[in-house]
């Protein structure tokens, strides 16, 4: 019954912004884009939840908070992105992951040093550094889980 009620949902606001951005109803990687960016969302939701409360609640290093809250939130992102964003089935499950991690791994490393460049050398606040090394990250996320990660 409940379940239902959410694919009654899910049909309302697909066709509400189909409606409003037609381009996401003919092209098949702008709906994927869409899809991993709110999967990204959730990553992040996910991610500063464990990374404050390591911080701020347990006072960790940022940088130790940082890499932990990485790998749990890399984990939610793999489940997510091969279930509903590319819509997975068959392949090596196994692989996949093999390659999510390592495409996430090299962006950590990357996001990583520019959170420490950024907040050791220039000052900036670790949120805010976060949250900018997070926005360059998306669009290389994206592109190498779509064309080498899930790849088949």
């Amino acid at each position: 019954m409940l379940a239902d009620h959410v694919r009654l949902g899910v049909t309302a606001v697909r066709r509400v912004i189909t409606r409003w951005f037609p381009v996401l109803d003919r092209h098949r990687g702008a709906r994927q884009f869409i899809k991993f960016c709110l999967v990204g969302a959730s990553n992040v939701a996910v991610y500063f939840t464990i990374y404050l409360l390591l911080t701020r609640g347990l006072r960790w290093y940022f940088l130790a908070g940082s890499i932990l809250s990485f790998l749990v939130a890399v984990t939610w992102s793999f489940y997510w992105n091969r279930r509903w964003t590319f819509r997975v089935g068959g392949g090596d499950s196994q692989d996949h992951y093999r390659r999510f991690i390592v495409t996430n791994v090299v962006s950590g490393v990357g996001s990583n040093i520019a959170l420490f460049i950024l907040v050791e050398q220039f000052g900036w606040h670790d949120i805010a550094a976060n949250i900018v090394t997070i926005g360059f990250t998306t669009i290389w996320n994206f592109t190498v889980t779509k064309f080498w990660a899930f790849r088949h």
